[in-house]
């Protein structure tokens, strides 16, 4: 082991992370056609790794919350589970007073119009459907029913040709 005097720790003498390996390894910086030549490169690029040493701990920081929100929201899903599994559909189960209960309709919900009371509303809606049978008037494309009587007739001519061709008797 070795004291590192950049790092201020000790570091192994070889191998991974050794002492002194950040001055080995980045010992020659390239400076662009166009760049200045009295900037400090190497200082540059090592901000930039500590930038993105930086971004890439807050990005594990929200994946470890986001895993931590989907284990609890798994676990009162399987919990919710266990309470109705039961043969009482968790009627006589002890509510969990710290648990939000969210009750939420999957699914479309059809409303319906009272069975008693509002008999004018009710009149109204059966005459307005009994105009609507009555009074439309049905509407027919001639040239796409001709079409499709065609291809019926043409279907059948074929299928008729075919039965007169098959052998009798099977050999």
């Amino acid at each position: 082991m070795l004291y590192d005097d950049v790092a201020k720790e000790w570091k192994p003498r070889f191998g991974y992370d050794k002492a002194g390996g950040d001055k080995e390894q980045n010992w020659v910086v390239e400076v662009p056609g166009n760049g200045d030549p009295y900037k400090d490169w190497l200082g540059e690029s090592e901000d930039k790794k500590k930038e993105k040493v930086a971004k890439n701990e807050l990005q594990r920081l929200h994946n470890i919350s986001k895993e931590v929100k989907l284990k609890s929201e798994a676990i009162n899903q399987t919990v919710k589970q266990a309470n109705k599994s039961t043969a009482s559909i968790g009627k006589f189960q002890e509510k969990i007073k710290r648990r939000k209960e969210k009750q939420k309709r999957k699914g479309k919900h059809q409303k319906f119009a009272p069975v008693s009371g509002d008999t004018k509303s009710e009149k109204e809606k059966s005459l307005a459907l009994i105009n609507k049978i009555s009074g439309s008037s049905v509407s027919v494309n001639k040239e796409k029913a001709a079409s499709q009587e065609m291809g019926a007739t043409i279907k059948r001519s074929r299928d008729a040709e075919r039965r007169t061709e098959l052998p009798k008797g099977g050999v």
